[in-house]
């Protein structure tokens, strides 16, 4: 079974999608720096009556191991080559998709813990790629 396939299961079983997840586990506070897998994993289970492997397919994505689709026409379009620390910093603030990243600041961008400088300019040569921009700075 591919990866988007569990996705695709999950969201016939509960009509969620990761991304709704991941809204309803900020709210939870379970998706903090300290999380454990194993915190979020029996919260999936027992309040969603998910499989483990399907739990964790969901986990995956709040971590960034895995990017889903935003939604059925709209999908993650980041490029594939950020490191590892630009990956996590991106998945853990919700954004998978260009558009999304266009509507933050440079500035905003750059702060983010994980992002460093070659991430920045890997960034704006994509969204340049899809006539998109970093949001101006209000000053």
């Amino acid at each position: 079974m591919s990866f988007q396939a569990y996705l695709d299961n999950i969201k016939a079983k509960t009509g969620k999608t990761a991304e709704d997840f991941k809204k309803l586990a900020e709210k939870k506070g379970l998706l903090n720096p300290t999380a454990k897998a194993g915190d979020i994993v029996a919260w999936l289970k027992k309040d969603f009556g998910l499989g483990h492997g399907h739990a964790m397919a969901v986990y995956a994505v709040f971590t960034g191991h895995k990017a889903a689709a935003v939604n059925d026409r709209e999908r993650a379009d980041l490029p594939v080559k950020l490191g590892k620390p630009a990956q996590r910093a991106l998945a853990a603030a919700g954004i998978s998709t260009l558009k999304q990243l266009s509507k933050l600041t440079e500035e905003s961008f750059s702060s983010m813990h994980g992002i460093g400088p070659k991430t920045v300019q890997e960034i704006k040569k994509a969204l340049t790629r899809s006539s998109l921009s970093f949001a101006k700075s209000k000053k």
